[in-house]
C-alpha cells in the first residue's frame, strides 16, 4: 500500500503510475508475477496489467481530495513456477522523486502539472511454497473395542501446515 497525499491548495488528479516490480532487489522477469493491479479499498482502479515484466502501468483517474491522503494497494498474483525459488523476496516501488515518469498528477482546479515528492518502497515479501504434514497420532492406544460401539475414536490424525501459507482442508 502507498499514500498519495494532496497538498492543501488544490485537490490532486492522478491520471499515470508505473509501478517498479523486483525480484531479489532487481527488476522482475517475465512470468515471476501475471497480472498486477491497483485497489481503493475494495474497489479496482484502472485496469489489470496481465503478464508484467519490470514494471506495470495504469491510468487509474485518481482524485485526492486537497489536504487528504488516499491509500492504494498494490495487488499481484505470484504463479506456481513463475520464477521465484522459496526464500526468493519480491516488493513494489514507486518511485516519483527519482523517475519522474512514474507519476503524472494535475491541479484538479489550475490544470497545472504537480511536481511529485516521495518515493514508495514495499517491504521484502518472501515467496514460499504451503506445504501440508500428515501423520498418525499416538492415540488411542491399542486396546479392544466393543460391538455396536457408538463414538469409539479410532484413529488420531495430525495435520501439520508450514510456515508459507495457512492450508484449508476440504
Amino acid at each position: 500500500t502507498f499514500n498519495l497525499q494532496a497538498g492543501t491548495g488544490e485537490d490532486v488528479n492522478v491520471t499515470a503510475i508505473t509501478i517498479q516490480l523486483q525480484r531479489n532487489g532487481a527488476a522482475a522477469a517475465s512470468g515471476n508475477f501475471t497480472s498486477v493491479k491497483l485497489m481503493d479499498g475494495a474497489t479496482q482502479i484502472g485496469s489489470t496489467v496481465a503478464n508484467p515484466t519490470a514494471s506495470a502501468s495504469f491510468a487509474p483517474n485518481i482524485t485526492v481530495a486537497a489536504g487528504t491522503t488516499k491509500s492504494i494497494s498494490v495487488i499481484a498474483d505470484v504463479p506456481v513456477g513463475g520464477g521465484f525459488a522459496n526464500t526468493d523476496t519480491g516488493r513494489v516501488r514507486l518511485l516519483a522523486v527519482t523517475t519522474a515518469a512514474d507519476m503524472t498528477s494535475t491541479g484538479a482546479s489550475s490544470g497545472q502539472a504537480i511536481t511529485e515528492a516521495g518515493d514508495a518502497t514495499s517491504n521484502n515479501l518472501t515467496i514460499g511454497t504451503g506445504a501440508l504434514s500428515v501423520a498418525m497420532g499416538s492415540t488411542p492406544v491399542a486396546a479392544n473395542v466393543v460391538k455396536n460401539s457408538s463414538d469409539a475414536t479410532v484413529a488420531t490424525v495430525l495435520l501439520t501446515a508450514g510456515t508459507a501459507e495457512d492450508i484449508r482442508i476440504t
